[in-house]
């Protein structure tokens, strides 16, 4: 099990390499991608994404499992570099493999066994810097940090006939944790540059709480409120929708300066 100094590691771990990738990304610009990056514009996007846990060891806890998802946002550039926000949900469910593997870590006989369960749920809004690189095909990389309401789902494990649960995790009344995400992207433009298609991939980062009774501890009649990090890797395909400054649109310049003939 990890101790608790492994989260504040991490995710200081993770902040550190999205700022190095934002700032390789940004150094590579050359003249002309810069020119085609230095319009304002304002950018909105969709996707649905697949989850799957980065840490699937032996969990006595939550047992999480790979689930689905949807994200939306939008991003403010003022050239190559912007600000943005996204909001997103997504769920998990308990992992079966793992739930067994605790039954035999634990010598619990799996006959005559009826276990329940309810999927994970979290959702997020945050908000942070993203850069752009490129024109026809255009490199993404975010990091943005905010605020997650998660709910830890249940998973009740009971014999058959019993009154009580060998072993039962519940949520709790606790759902609002810090977190952050941080990710790269690769769109597709059309002509227009207007609409983009593309796919990309995340990691995600934040916490939750269950309630927990254990038969073997007290008779599983005194629950215990424990917490677990969640470690996600997120994937999806991305629909994004840009809209230029008028200006620059108008003019076609990316400065949005309009040049002049000797005749003005």
């Amino acid at each position: 099990m990890k101790t608790n100094a492994t989260f504040p590691a991490l995710t200081a771990g993770i902040l550190l390499l999205s700022t190095t990738l934002t700032a390789q990304v940004t150094r590579a610009y050359n003249q002309n991608s810069a020119r085609s990056n230095n319009a304002k514009a304002f950018s909105i996007y969709f996707s649905p994404v697949y989850t799957s846990p980065t840490d699937k060891q032996a969990d006595s806890l939550l047992f999480r499992g790979t689930g689905a998802g949807v994200k939306f946002g939008a991003d403010y550039f003022f050239n190559a570099i912007g600000l943005g926000v996204v909001s997103g949900f997504s769920t998990a469910n308990a992992d079966d493999a793992l739930i067994n593997n605790f039954l035999k870590r634990n010598s619990i006989p799996q006959d005559q066994l009826l276990i329940s369960k309810s999927a994970q749920q979290n959702m997020y809004l945050l908000l942070g810097p993203t850069v752009r690189w490129g024109k026809a095909v255009q490199l993404y990389a975010h990091a943005k940090g905010g605020l997650f309401i998660n709910n830890g789902g249940m998973v009740n494990i009971q014999q058959k006939g019993a009154q009580r649960s060998i072993y039962r995790n519940e949520a709790t009344t606790k759902s609002i944790y810090p977190g952050f995400q941080t990710g790269l992207g690769i769109q597709y433009s059309n002509k227009a540059e207007t609409w983009s298609f593309g796919f990309g991939a995340d990691y995600l980062s934040t916490k939750t709480q269950v309630q927990n009774f254990d038969l073997r501890r007290g008779g599983g009649v005194e629950g215990l409120k424990l917490s677990r990090n969640i470690s996600d890797l997120m994937a999806g395909i991305s629909i994004r929708y840009t809209i230029q400054s008028p200006r620059d649109a108008a003019s076609g310049q990316a400065s949005g300066k309009r040049t002049y003939s000797p005749r003005d």
